[in-house]
């Protein structure tokens, strides 16, 4: 069992878990003012803000199959949550998620005590894990919670030969001193300043398993975010547009059931000003469809085999949240990118999903990586190394031939889905890869999508005879 903090890309699968043994375990303990209360405390959006503040900390269970269990500690140590799917509950799990817990606060210097607001039922569970009650029972929301802590122990001196060293040193020190006066004397003051100074080891804090993979590596403080992928890119917008765009927004929130529930934030751009309103209604379906592509296919306009499969799938959640940024715009094109994540009923793990939409804006074409390349082996070529180069991986995309890699382009592939969006320095081509497809290739990517960038002067070279490139150029 591997216990770390949780990525970025992994708080929604963190959340997700916590709302499916919340519903299954917990929720029945609940008033319905209280369960609303814990929504809001897991919405993504909520605790993303937090989780890049560093307000919030999440730490995950992770076996070879997946995430087991999640925990949420605050900046003043409190545990927000802590759950463990039932099948694993009561194996120990726990106890090593909250030694985790502890663990963080101890060797970061964030504090001696720890902290949690536990139900009547709860409280047995943290007792074991070693917490005692620290106030007076209170009630919140029709539910009455216990409040517990844990004192963490602080660093214990040891007895050692080098402690009777290191006196009888400072005593030889204090007779030469005697001795020799002023010259001992500066001797003394910089041996016991070395000796006030000397800090316990982090052994003294606590007894770490020896596990290696039990507690992750490297300084808390220094914790690196995964940024979101639209924080990175340079946009190219044209000066005196003809046109602007809004913000526009799709939302719903609703349970299904105790264990399965749908939550949509989708945010996509809606144009406004252009001339021709008819294609201007052409456009703004085209940017609406693409951002909405998860919402779609299994909630609004599911496929009869998607309705099949909903109604027999084990896993109820249905999620996705979307955020946008134009990278490219002028009186011809707009290119814009759009950054999900997702859950589905056919996914065991939230999902990040790379969408793209590039648009014609006198006749509203939607234009795809075919329409603008020509596929020939000199591009194939340039495409997959430029690919490999941008996964770090030179065995990327090794199994597939050329053939293969032209007919994902094509949108011929189930695993491959075909992006490309302009931006300030060029064209970025690649491809989403599709977590739900039904092969066992797909288990051979580590990756939630790649692009390959290529200047201006690069695509060019590939160009095919597509207006596309006319619009580009003006």
């Amino acid at each position: 069992m591997n216990i770390r903090m949780l990525r970025r890309d992994e708080v929604l699968e963190g959340l997700r878990l916590a709302w499916e043994v919340f519903s299954k375990t917990t929720m029945s303990g609940y008033t319905p003012e209280a369960i609303e209360s814990f929504r809001e405390l897991i919405k993504y959006e909520v605790v993303i803000q937090k989780f890049d503040s560093k307000e919030m900390l999440l730490f995950g269970a992770f076996a070879d199959d997946g995430l087991k269990g999640v925990a949420a500690l605050t900046r003043d140590n409190h545990i927000s949550f802590l759950f463990v799917k039932p099948e694993e509950q009561m194996k120990g799990l726990e106890k090593l998620l909250f030694d985790q817990l502890c663990y963080y606060v101890g060797t970061t210097g964030n504090g001696k005590r720890i902290t949690v607001f536990a139900t009547p039922s709860q409280a047995a569970i943290y007792q074991q894990l070693g917490m005692n009650s620290s106030g007076v029972p209170f009630t919140d929301k029709g539910v009455e919670y216990l409040p517990f802590e844990k004192v963490l122990p602080g660093p214990e001196k040891k007895k050692s030969k080098t402690g009777m060293i290191v006196a009888i040193i400072i005593a030889v020190f204090v007779l030469i001193m005697i001795l020799f006066g002023v010259l001992v004397s500066f001797f003394v003051k910089n041996v016991r300043t070395a000796i006030e100074n000397q800090a316990p080891s982090q052994e003294e804090f606590f007894s770490v398993p020896e596990d290696e993979e039990y507690y992750p590596e490297g300084d808390y403080d220094f914790y690196e975010e995964d940024e979101s992928v639209l924080m990175g890119i340079e946009e190219e917008i044209k000066k005196d547009l003809s046109y602007e765009w809004k913000d526009s927004y799709y939302t719903k929130e609703e349970s299904v059931s105790q264990t399965s529930y749908i939550d949509f934030d989708v945010a996509y751009p809606e144009i406004t000003g252009l001339k021709d309103e008819k294609v201007q209604t052409k456009i703004n379906d085209a940017i609406r469809e693409t951002a909405m592509q998860t919402v779609n296919d299994y909630h609004l306009k599911p496929s009869q085999e998607m309705k099949e499969k909903l109604l027999t799938a084990e896993n109820g959640f249905i999620v996705s949240y979307v955020s946008y940024k134009v990278t490219y715009a002028s009186d011809d094109l707009i290119s814009v990118i759009f950054d999900e994540q997702a859950f589905t009923p056919e996914s065991e793990s939230g999902k990040v999903h790379l969408r793209t939409v590039n648009i014609g804006l006198k006749d509203g074409k939607v234009y795809e990586a075919k329409d603008i390349f020509k596929l020939n082996d000199k591009f194939l070529e340039a495409f997959r190394t430029t690919m490999q180069e941008e996964a770090s991986d030179e065995d990327f995309l090794g199994d597939y031939k050329d053939d293969e890699l032209k007919a994902a382009l094509e949108d011929e592939n189930e695993i491959l889905n075909p992006e490309f969006f302009i931006y300030k320095k060029g064209i970025e081509v690649g491809y989403d890869i599709n977590p739900t497809a039904e092969s066992d290739e797909s288990e051979d990517f580590d990756y939630a999508w790649v692009t390959a960038p290529f200047s201006f002067t690069q695509a060019g070279t590939y160009q095919s005879d597509s207006e596309f490139w006319d619009l580009l150029n003006e």
